[in-house]
């Protein structure tokens, strides 16, 4: 999940930016090709369509992803061609190309890109290859390749990289391998082996890792068996079970649980049957079940579409309906993306630009 950037990141790289116009644009829906994968971050997300073309989506009327000017209008635009995985964090955004090769963009002060550096890129850059998945949030990243090593890079002061210790990676070190899946948290990271175990290192704080304790590990930590998909939130983390039953452990004060109480554990708990998709977010989560209807709980922040007058501030305690026909979803930190049975996409939440409303809405590009 992503964190927020500081204001001063925001402005510097404003003034060297070009100015862009949403009249710029061209509209994701000018053609028949229909969007297959999207990634939400803080202030930009990212989508890929059928035609494997990656767009860039940002709050704000800007040439790069996560910089906010304040004015507040959609920018979109085809960044890439023959995109086959994305992960957008906060000021950052991350494509692998069908050749392996991982691009980077935007702002990577604890050097995320693992490049050797920490300089911001107002471009694409290529910065890994032989890549099979990536996430991301706002200081660090992980790489799974395509054979099964997992690689990491960026801040490391919980020892989220995994590497044994806190010391932070401007470059991409091998830490784990025979991995099937990889997630990035705020502070900590989770990783699914072949064999179905859960592995997690970093913050610990309200238990996120699954230890049955709150000690932060500096090394992944064998926490869950079974698993066959794993996300992590900001304070809290889920994995789906291969009976498709959902596990939970971390902070739930908010209901982030699902479970209609705001008891927080920090050993992993079920929450959920019939599952097949997850996505933990910041103080919320959201499950897709085997019917393709989504589910919601945590802290709404209108980023649930229930379309409720007093959504904004309340807790939605337990697991409750909020869209049918949904193929896939994605947690930002103030909207959620959903891709539903037509191939469109649709957002709800308050984030100025991108999603203004408690409902879900198909984006509204040009």
């Amino acid at each position: 999940m992503k964190i927020i950037i500081p204001l001063i990141s925001f402005m510097l790289l404003f003034l060297s930016c070009k100015k862009n116009t949403v009249e710029d644009n061209i509209s994701i829906y000018d053609d028949n090709n229909s969007i297959v994968k999207i990634s939400g971050g803080s202030y930009n997300s990212v989508l890929i369509k059928s035609d494997a073309s990656a767009w860039q989506m940002t709050d704000y009327d800007i040439t790069d992803p996560g910089y906010p000017t304040g004015n507040s209008s959609i920018v979109i635009k085809k960044v890439m061609e023959n995109a086959k995985e994305i992960s957008a964090g906060s000021g950052l955004s991350f494509i692998i190309k069908n050749d392996g090769t991982v691009w980077a963009t935007g702002i990577h002060h604890e050097g995320q890109f693992g490049d050797g550096d920490t300089i911001t890129h107002n471009g694409y850059k290529q910065v890994f290859s032989d890549a099979k998945s990536v996430s991301v949030e706002g200081y660090h990243c992980l790489i799974l390749k395509d054979d099964g090593t997992v690689w990491a890079s960026g801040l490391n002061n919980y020892g989220q990289l995994g590497t044994g210790d806190t010391i932070n990676r401007n470059q991409f070190v091998q830490v784990a391998t025979n991995v099937s899946q990889i997630s990035t948290g705020l502070n900590h990271s989770i990783i699914l082996k072949n064999d179905g175990t859960v592995w997690c290192t970093g913050m610990n704080l309200f238990g996120r890792l699954g230890t049955g304790d709150t000690i932060s590990r500096r090394s992944f930590t064998l926490t869950a068996t079974n698993a066959v998909s794993i996300s992590a939130g900001y304070y809290h983390s889920l994995i789906i079970k291969s009976d498709s039953t959902v596990w939970a452990t971390g902070n739930n004060s908010s209901g982030e649980f699902g479970r209609g109480d705001t008891i927080s554990s920090n050993s992993w708990v079920q929450t959920a049957t019939g599952v097949k998709q997850i996505s933990a977010g910041w103080i919320c989560s959201y499950l897709i079940k085997n019917d393709n209807n989504l589910y919601v709980a945590g802290y709404n922040y209108d980023r649930f579409g229930l379309n409720t007058v007093s959504s904004y501030t309340e807790s939605v305690l337990a697991f409750t309906k909020s869209a049918e026909n949904v193929l896939s979803v994605s947690s930002s930190l103030y909207y959620t993306l959903i891709i539903k049975s037509d191939n469109k996409a649709y957002v709800s939440g308050n984030s100025g630009g991108i999603a203004n409303g408690n409902i879900f809405k198909l984006l509204p590009f040009k």
